[in-house]
């Protein structure tokens, strides 16, 4: 239902057309399960420049994470570091991932045809396919076949947090998303399904605040991130072109 419900959206965007249809179809598939509906949801507010009304949704979510204990899964298929241990891995894995269950956080997916709903930064994640020309052709076809992006759901509100602040001119609540979105991959490093993905969120991140308040050293500080991100992933990571970028001086925001 999000697949569908997000790339009408992001035709709709693409076209310029009325944006209420959208909103009427995000509302239908909230029920799926606790944050990828709504993360998409707030993902095309933040995109169209409903800011005030992304910051709603993404407060609701939190409230919602915050509330009672919630199972994390990845319909990828994607295993963290915690799922090698056989106990955890038995624990998620017993009746697959159900969608429809409303304790149940799934990572956020989005295939290219949602492009328009998808912050910039992340698009990067979805083309990064020829990146480094180590690829095989096979690589290549098979990823431009199934090219989509994928991101931990607290990892993705928190980022949404940091770009709605600063779209709304609150410097000190984005960086206390900032923050968060920090303390989140340090405290939960093991337990994330997209780790390359979450840090070069947070290397975006630092690297907009070097940008904002002016600050070079936020920018090797963002490096480093970056760094951390191809530590996790060496190949076909976006942190490759970052890296690059940063090294050309070339801001990116």
């Amino acid at each position: 239902m999000s697949f569908h419900v997000s790339m009408q959206a992001s035709m709709i965007i693409q076209n310029q057309c009325h944006l209420n249809k959208c909103v009427i179809l995000f509302k239908q598939s909230l029920s799926t399960d606790v944050t990828s509906n709504r993360l998409k949801l707030a993902s095309f507010l933040v995109s169209t420049g409903y800011l005030q009304s992304a910051l709603i949704v993404l407060c609701d979510i939190q409230q919602r994470l915050n509330a009672k204990p919630i199972k994390v899964c990845c319909p990828c298929g994607n295993r963290n570091l915690s799922d090698t241990l056989l106990e955890t891995f038995t624990r998620y894995s017993v009746g697959k991932c159900s969608s429809n269950e409303n304790h149940m956080a799934l990572c956020v997916r989005f295939l290219k045809y949602e492009a328009f709903c998808v912050p910039p930064a992340l698009l990067l994640e979805m083309n990064r396919t020829g990146i480094e020309a180590e690829y095989s052709k096979l690589d290549r076809i098979q990823t431009d076949w199934d090219r989509h992006v994928s991101v931990d759901a607290d990892v993705f509100m928190y980022y949404l947090k940091y770009l709605t602040y600063g779209g709304l001119g609150d410097i000190r609540k984005q960086l206390s998303a900032l923050e968060g979105l920090t303390e989140c991959i340090q405290n939960h490093t093991e337990e994330l399904y997209h780790l390359e993905t979450a840090y070069n969120l947070l290397g975006h991140c630092v690297e907009m605040t070097g940008h904002c308040l002016e600050l070079t050293g936020l920018l090797e500080k963002a490096a480093s991130v970056y760094l951390m991100s191809l530590q996790s992933k060496p190949r076909n990571n976006a942190a490759n072109w970052h890296i690059r970028r940063l090294c050309g001086n070339t801001q990116y925001t």
